[in-house]
């Protein structure tokens, strides 16, 4: 880590980058100007500033992606269910509800 001091705001903080030169608040405030922070402006603020090394963003987007794919099939799951209870059919068995056994 890095003693950095912001360029900005003159205010001292660690950064895994030995070449920045904002801080995470002041590239924040850059990203958002006078709107809301988006979801993506506060990864890429820490980014900047070297507040999250880019290890750590790798780790971060590894995590996100793992929610995001685990999401779809649970999606896809009970889009299959449903079709099935539409056309009046065990998703189990595949066999007409009144002649499914599978909660027995």
């Amino acid at each position: 880590m890095f003693n950095r001091v912001c360029t900005k705001c003159v205010k001292k903080f660690f950064s895994s980058r030995s070449d920045a030169n904002i801080c995470y608040g002041c590239a924040l405030k850059d990203f958002a100007g006078k709107n809301a922070p988006e979801e993506g402006d506060f990864n890429s603020a820490a980014l900047i500033s070297g507040e999250m090394s880019e290890k750590e963003w790798r780790l971060f987007q590894r995590e996100l992606e793992s929610v995001d794919h685990s999401d779809a099939a649970s999606r896809y799951e009970r889009q299959v269910v449903d079709y099935f209870h539409q056309m009046g059919l065990c998703p189990e068995c595949e066999r007409p509800l009144r002649e499914c056994r599978c909660e027995d």
